[in-house]
């Protein structure tokens, strides 16, 4: 897998949450996309949508859903947000926020359908990578999936997973 290290700055993300376990995260998490996306984000999306109300364009502005945003909550639990960057304080009261502080990254990009690859580059990450890596470890801060636009299930579609490191 392609890796590249970047360092990010401080971003603000809001949208959609839902807690999981790391047990149950590749079930739980691809219905959360599912239900999300058929309840609120599909629409806003498609060719020549108008926003109907201000709470429309607020998620269509920040683009909620180009990023996955896992925060953990303890060793057994994390938040995760179905989200997009925002750029002022305006967030609306039904979504949630995650401050994501600047640091360096280890960009993976994924190729293949969501969530296989995502899932593929997870795994290699934290069972491969990372364990007696030399050069960086984990850094005790969000987990981010970018999702650029395309068909996220088209076997030849491109997503980054960001993984927060530093190093030693």
């Amino acid at each position: 897998m392609k890796v590249k290290f970047e360092n990010v700055p401080n971003m603000k993300l809001a949208g959609f949450k839902t807690r999981a376990s790391f047990d149950n995260a590749s079930k739980v998490l691809p219905e959360f996309w599912k239900n999300c996306f058929s309840a609120n984000l599909e629409k806003l999306y498609s060719n020549g949508y108008k926003a109907k109300d201000a709470f429309e364009e607020f998620l269509i502005n920040s683009r909620v859903g180009s990023f996955g945003c896992s925060v953990s909550v303890n060793e057994n639990e994390f938040d995760y947000l179905i989200c997009g960057e925002v750029s002022n304080d305006k967030v609306p009261d039904n979504l949630s926020v995650a401050d994501i502080p600047s640091g360096l990254y280890a960009k993976v990009t994924c190729t293949g359908a969501v969530p296989e690859s995502i899932t593929s580059a997870l795994n290699w990450i934290f069972k491969e990578y990372l364990p007696g890596n030399p050069e960086i470890e984990f850094r005790n801060a969000p987990v981010l999936e970018y999702y650029p636009q395309g068909d996220c299930f088209d076997l030849a579609y491109q997503c980054e997973l960001w993984i927060p490191v530093t190093k030693k």
